[in-house]
């Protein structure tokens, strides 16, 4: 299956330019993962889905529908969360 998904990240600049309002009005909170923690490749989880992105130049990508792959992928995104510090705002 080919999916088509244009996905085009803020550099760590540009993210920091937000300040509280905007996050709040947005919903939005956002956290930095320790430095050691570095990721090439990308995840986005919804529903029972999960979609791997590798990086740009080798352009692959992948869904799974699997209600215990999206459980365990929540639950590693729920302890970077917890690991990660505050962003600053301005």
């Amino acid at each position: 299956m080919k999916i088509n998904i244009d996905y085009k990240g803020k550099d760590y600049n540009e993210i920091k330019k937000y300040n509280q309002a905007k996050h709040t009005k947005e919903l939005r909170e956002a956290k930095f993962l320790p430095r050691e923690l570095t990721f090439s490749c990308s995840v986005l989880c919804w529903d029972q889905h999960v979609a791997f992105f590798t990086a740009a130049d080798e352009g692959v990508a992948w869904v799974v529908q699997s209600p215990s792959m999206s459980q365990m992928m929540r639950q590693i995104f729920d302890l970077l969360w917890s690991v990660s510090r505050r962003m600053e705002t301005v």
